[in-house]
């Protein structure tokens, strides 16, 4: 706390002291007068003006010298403008660690930056297999049901030709499961007829969008970490589409991620959520982005002083979401606020509020 500060601070107090004082000797007068003892009743009110003289002189000297000391009306705006920037708080130490209000020390950090995607578990369309009868006919018989284990070559259906009345099946030349079944004996299906699908669950995809503006940051071959909340399930996959057209509307474009399944730990259409790592980046300065707070559209940091803690406002560089790179404001061995900073915050406002009114 500078010197003006200080000098601020001590008047405040005496003031409130003052004030404090009179009123209860005003009120001692006027019990005093009411009981017909206005000998000592004229004494008490004589000694109250006497403390508020010296007070509104002690005031006029304090402001007089304060504004000399800035040089007049445009050091006045300096030093307001610098408290703005530097404005301090106290708090004690008990109270940091009860909140857990922990105070780290500013240093160099590995930034690690990630593109979260959200989007579905899908089945592979490349391992999919539709069955579509070449002749119309009527259906003799579905050997599999839906979500039924198919191996290569089992008998999938049955159809009786409805111009030769010959039989013929249809067998499966994948492996995979039953995931459509559209036909029930005794039904006509018609020529090149969509009827069955079996689907090979080995592989499955995620697929989600991705901003234009991060898309430029991610190639096919890139590796991804996907992860279903729901299910508990988390894996590694392979970026093996990147659509080079955007969507008209959330001007996003759509991509894709093989991910290996022979577990069969995932379920088509369950909604995953996939993370891609970028290049690391070392920087030479940077904080946990939770100590940084938006006050008047201004990024603080609170660094640690011998009176508290101090609001600082701070130029931000890249992030990856745990660390943010800091390109002015503070220097590395600072001490600064890293966890529940937003309670400095509101006791920062608190004590502005109080100022102004």
């Amino acid at each position: 706390m500078n010197q003006s500060n200080r000098q601020y601070k001590n008047l405040e107090n005496l003031t409130s002291r003052t004030v404090s004082f009179v009123k209860s000797q005003v009120k001692h007068a006027i019990f005093l007068i009411k009981n017909c003892d206005e000998r000592n009743a004229i004494r008490t009110i004589i000694v109250c003006t006497f403390l508020f003289c010296f007070w509104a002189i002690l005031f006029s000297s304090n402001h007089s010298g304060s504004s000399a000391g800035h040089g007049g009306h445009g050091g006045h705006d300096a030093h307001n403008d610098h408290e703005e920037s530097e404005a301090a708080i106290e708090i004690e130490s008990d109270i940091l660690e009860s909140n857990d209000m922990t105070i780290e020390s500013i240093g160099p950090q590995i930034l690690k930056p990630t593109i979260p995607i959200r989007g579905q578990v899908i089945a592979n369309p490349n391992k999919e297999l539709t069955i579509r009868p070449r002749f119309s006919g009527i259906v003799k018989q579905v050997s599999k049901d839906y979500g039924d284990i198919v191996h290569k070559g089992d008998i999938l259906i049955t159809i009786e030709n409805t111009s030769t009345r010959s039989t013929f099946s249809i067998r499966s030349v994948i492996d995979g499961i039953l995931a459509d079944k559209k036909v029930i004996a005794g039904t006509f299906v018609p020529e090149n007829e969509s009827i069955l699908t079996v689907v090979d669950l080995k592989t499955v995809w995620f697929q989600g969008k991705v901003p234009i503006s991060d898309k430029r940051l991610l190639a096919i071959g890139q590796k991804a970490i996907i992860k279903d909340r729901t299910l508990g399930v988390e894996g590694m996959g392979t970026i093996v589409f990147l659509s080079q057209v955007a969507d008209e509307d959330s001007q996003a474009c759509e991509l894709r991620i093989e991910i290996n399944n022979d577990s069969g730990k995932w379920r088509i259409g369950s909604f995953a959520e996939a993370t891609v790592s970028l290049s690391e980046y070392p920087a030479t300065i940077a904080v946990k982005t939770s100590a940084l707070q938006n006050i008047n559209d201004s990024h603080i940091l609170f660094i640690r002083t011998e009176d508290g803690l101090a609001a600082k406002s701070v130029k931000i560089g890249r992030s990856d979401g745990d660390w943010t790179e800091v390109l002015a404001g503070v220097s590395n061995d600072q001490q600064y606020l890293s966890q529940n900073s937003f309670l400095a915050k509101a006791e920062l406002l608190k004590s502005t509020a109080a100022h102004e009114h």
